[in-house]
């Protein structure tokens, strides 16, 4: 309903705002230190996981963390095999 690129019930199950274009699940960064670091917001009412894959297209992603729960708040998880580059998604479930 809002033209950022999600239908209505994809924004429902990552509980956000159908109705608001800024409102979408989404990670909201990747940092690399000394390990990569994925940042994203999280519904305390749905549960999360974090996947990688090491090029794109990505033939498999592999998890780096699953049944995540959310807070309400920005959560972050560290990647800590030392690897140049890697590509990250997210996926979120209605428990």
């Amino acid at each position: 309903a809002d033209a950022d690129g999600f239908r209505n019930w994809q924004e429902y199950v990552g509980d956000t705002d159908p109705w608001n274009d800024a409102s979408y699940p989404r990670i909201l960064g990747v940092s690399n230190g000394p390990n990569w670091i994925v940042s994203f917001s999280g519904s305390a009412v749905r549960a999360y996981g974090v996947y990688y894959a090491t090029g794109l297209p990505a033939a498999t992603w592999m998890p780096l963390r699953t049944n995540i729960w959310g807070s309400n708040a920005v959560l972050s998880f560290a990647d800590t095999n030392k690897v140049s580059r890697r590509f990250y998604r997210m996926g979120v479930t209605v428990p």
